[in-house]
């Protein structure tokens, strides 16, 4: 018997004072028409605050120390970001003109000068680092989960 993983959703309900929020900085990024659907998850791997950004939208504390920076890290990959919790959430990211950096900065706050985000190369897959909670817009939270089946190879998404 081989693992199966099954994918159940929820969807979004932002306000419209938050879009128009993420609207509006967006329209002062370098290059406002590069988004991309991207994945994000918990790095301390808990559902709470992803049912939070789900409700609220991505806000300033939502901002993580990491090895490229203080920012929000996306992964491009859904199989990486799944690899690393079994809840991962869905967002619509802005990442505008990017840098593609491989220099670890854990004390970086904001872009290079001329850039919006910067983009990990080489790692498990594609990660893109924002520095704005207003970058990126949740769209739906999934939920993950393995169990034995007898069929090889099935996903099931709901």
């Amino acid at each position: 018997m081989q693992n199966r993983t099954d994918a159940a959703s929820t969807k979004t309900a932002l306000s419209w004072q938050v879009l128009e929020e993420v609207k509006t900085y967006v329209s002062k990024l370098h290059d406002t028409d590069v988004h991309q659907r991207m994945y994000y998850y918990d790095r301390r791997h808990r559902l709470e605050p992803l049912v939070e950004i789900l409700n609220r939208g991505f806000s300033p504390e939502d901002v993580q120390q990491g090895e490229y920076g203080n920012g929000i890290y996306f992964s491009a990959s859904p199989a990486a970001a799944i690899s690393m919790a079994h809840h991962v959430l869905v967002a619509d990211v802005y990442i505008g003109r990017t840098q593609t950096d491989a220099v670890k900065s854990a004390s970086r706050t904001s872009p290079p000068i001329g850039f919006d985000s910067i983009q990990i190369p080489g790692r498990r897959s594609t990660e893109f680092v924002i520095f704005s909670h207003l970058q990126a817009i949740p769209v739906c939270l999934l939920k993950y989960t393995e169990r034995e089946s007898s069929t090889a190879n099935t996903v099931v998404s709901k």
